[in-house]
């Protein structure tokens, strides 16, 4: 009778919120509630799906793809996902092969792929959403109702969390990491381990969730129902993928450990600047593929993780109080240890850190590490990832600024969770403070632009495989005591040569009246149209390039006026793309 007291008193201390949260003095409702705060996050979301293509799901598409050929995850070939979320991604590809083709196609696009995000968009939408109910729960826990209201709306509206529903699938275990917090928060131990046991199905991450339910309902039926509950539904999933394909299902996960890091401070460490690189899925069939990596590491995995390992444990042994606020910051603190030690980092991996700035810390400063993470992740994507690419030091710069900040969160959660002093809340904001950091911050901002700028341009430059003709084009060009006018007949190397000669020359598109799928009526577009803006070009110029493709027999007419009014001083090809330097005849200036 005893033991059955003590464990329903350990259950109603950890499920109750705590006597005294920051703020709990004010409780004057916003006048949101739960419901209006998820109908405007859903407003907000669902439209996009139709608008966006999704960042991953070309890849999540030629999963189901396969399917057409007989071939599914992991019993034809190995992915570098466990097996829930790409089994979903075959089931929706399915799904969406019952639509007619009237709705199949969507904006007049004669792929599957729009109709396809939104089929599996819509799960992680629906996530996302929960995500959201999760987050307004856990906070009513920590935080007045108003408080509450108000950081469920900051969460709701942020960038990250709504692009990630929207381009990648880790929302999805996102939302089990809160799910499985919340059960934890009830007492709900065999339910936080089945949850934690479809996490690690889903992702990695969610895993965390099982030492976290035994640390806080130490009860040992608590205990025995969280590694049931996680063992149960583990062996549900991974057993039956196992008896279909035992290589590919060990090939899975033996990837997890074998690829090099990626987008961290091992991988700038070792000199890589590039995404997490695995095996082409054309060649998975064959399991020893997934031994692939990237780049021979330097950093010690092993011992890495033996320390890593060691850490967690004399955390987890160290004892805290069983309350509602020490659970979410043990949950937190476990979550960016992980991050912290991780080779690897993508983008999206930001959603397993935003809830918690939302959750524990003080207004100003959850908005102000939530702005600052954000920032520093759109550097990295798509900033980098996107445009800047070849300029390395750029993503070297996210991730240095993003180990700081995961650091600093570090930090200030366990110098609250463990009472020890924390320089860090002298750090206060002020308008002062926040105008002077702004300035600096902008400041610093364009010079690294200008600086990322020139170097990106010289990078595209000298990696280009049109180089060979920018290299003819500098070779003559009179710049800069001349200004040479450079004649394109098509777009595409108009774009091409524009970013590194425009400055100090004039460019000119004279393309013909059909070119391509593009047809325009236009006098000048006609050859005598032409031949009179090449008489304009002359007179202002005295060094003309024609650069054109080499079998464009459109501008026939451009070159044979070349031939009759000016003298060729150079010509070359590159690959399919012939360039020639004209001298324009004193005659034809004024």
């Amino acid at each position: 009778m005893t033991d059955r007291r003590a464990r329903r008193a350990t259950r109603d201390n950890v499920a109750a919120p705590d006597a005294a949260e920051p703020g709990a003095e004010a409780d004057t409702t916003i006048g949101f509630g739960p419901w209006l705060i998820m109908a405007l996050a859903a407003a907000l979301r669902l439209p996009l799906l139709f608008v966006t293509p999704g960042v991953d799901y070309p890849f999540y598409l030629s999963l189901g793809r396969l399917s057409d050929l007989g071939f599914l995850p992991y019993r034809d070939y190995w992915l570098e996902y466990p097996p829930v979320f790409p089994w979903l991604a075959v089931f929706a590809y399915r799904f969406v092969l019952l639509f007619p083709p009237a709705l199949r196609y969507l904006w007049e696009v004669d792929t599957l792929a729009p109709t396809f995000h939104v089929a599996l968009g819509s799960v992680m939408v629906a996530a996302d959403l929960l995500g959201i109910a999760l987050v307004w729960s856990i906070c009513r826990q920590l935080w007045p109702r108003a408080e509450a209201e108000r950081r469920t709306i900051l969460y709701a509206v942020l960038f990250w969390p709504i692009i990630v529903a929207l381009g990648w699938y880790d929302t999805l275990p996102c939302t089990m990491l809160l799910l499985g917090l919340w059960l934890i928060l009830r007492a709900r131990a065999g339910a936080a381990g089945a949850v934690a046991g479809l996490g690690f199905m889903t992702k990695i991450f969610p895993a965390l969730l099982v030492p976290i339910t035994i640390k806080f309902l130490p009860d040992r039926r608590d205990r025995v129902a969280t590694l049931v509950g996680a063992a149960t539904v583990t062996l549900l999933i991974g057993l039956p993928m196992f008896l279909l394909g035992p290589a590919y299902f060990i090939a899975s996960y033996r990837v997890v450990f074998s690829r090099s890091a990626w987008e961290t401070i091992w991988a700038i460490s070792d000199g890589y600047f590039s995404y997490g690189r695995v095996a082409p899925l054309s060649v998975r069939f064959d399991p020893t593929t997934a031994e692939y990596v990237a780049y021979p590491s330097r950093i010690p995995t092993l011992p890495l993780t033996i320390i890593a390992g060691l850490l967690y444990i004399g955390f987890w042994l160290r004892p805290v109080a069983r309350t509602v606020r020490n659970v979410v910051l043990f949950t937190a603190i476990s979550m960016l240890g992980f991050l912290l030690y991780s080779k690897g980092y993508s983008p999206q991996f930001v959603v397993y850190v935003l809830p918690f700035t939302v959750l524990l810390l003080p207004w100003g400063r959850a908005v102000g590490y939530t702005l600052v993470l954000s920032a520093v992740n759109f550097i990295q994507w798509p900033l980098y990832h996107e445009w800047f690419n070849q300029v390395p030091w750029v993503l070297g710069l996210a991730v240095i600024l993003r180990t700081i900040i995961l650091a600093a969160l570090a930090w200030e959660w366990l110098a609250e969770l463990w009472q020890l002093r924390n320089p860090l809340l002298t750090l206060r904001p002020s308008r002062r403070i926040m105008l002077v950091g702004a300035t600096v911050l902008t400041v610093a901002a364009l010079a690294l632009g200008v600086t990322s700028w020139q170097s990106w341009t010289a990078r595209s430059y000298d990696t280009s495989e049109m180089k060979p003709a920018f290299d003819f084009a500098a070779r003559h060009d009179p710049a800069p005591s001349g200004r040479a006018a450079y004649v394109f007949t098509s777009h595409e190397l108009y774009e091409a040569f524009h970013p590194f000669f425009a400055d100090e020359a004039d460019f000119y598109l004279l393309r013909s009246e059909d070119d391509g799928d593009e047809s325009l009526t236009n006098p000048r577009l006609t050859p005598d149209g032409r031949q009179a803006t090449m008489v304009a070009i002359a007179r202002e110029h005295a060094a003309i390039f024609l650069i054109r493709a080499a079998d464009d027999w459109t501008s026939r007419d451009l070159n044979s006026w070349l031939t009759e009014h000016a003298q060729l001083t150079a010509a070359t090809r590159v690959g399919d793309v012939d360039l020639s330097f004209w001298k324009t005849r004193q005659v034809a200036r004024p």
